[in-house]
């Protein structure tokens, strides 16, 4: 498959796209962070790794009587800033709670409620890449 980005011929072809953005680990590194524009628009850039260029930005689109939603724009950035810091720790912590409660069944003991082991068996599941 051909990739369909015109800007070099290093490019990865979709299927290799698509296949490396199953993988968290190819994408920037963390922690990201914020940074404000730096002109009027109200828009509100992401950067991580380290590097000062965006990677990611939120726009205060135009409202109905042209007004720009920068509070918005502002808690779309945080919220995708904090759930991508966020995302390997609670992973993390979603794991060793799901090996606890396998312990404790293999060894007898107590289980977690079913549908409370469901709930971190899907969200594992999504954190993985499945739909």
């Amino acid at each position: 498959m051909v990739s369909q980005y015109e800007d070099g011929p290093n490019l990865p072809t979709e299927e290799e796209y698509l296949q490396a953005t199953n993988n968290v680990l190819n994408a920037t590194p963390r922690p990201w962070t914020i940074r404000a524009s730096r002109d009027a628009s109200g828009d509100v850039g992401i950067t991580g790794g380290g590097l000062p260029n965006v990677l990611a930005e939120t726009f205060a689109d135009l409202r109905f009587r042209g007004e720009r939603n920068t509070y918005e724009a502002r808690a779309n950035a945080e919220l995708i800033v904090r759930a991508v810091n966020a995302f390997e720790p609670l992973v993390e912590a979603l794991e060793m709670i799901r090996d606890a409660d396998e312990d404790c069944k293999r060894d007898g003991l107590t289980t977690m409620p079913p549908m409370a082991r469901a709930k971190i068996d899907a969200a594992l599941a999504k954190a993985r890449g499945a739909q």
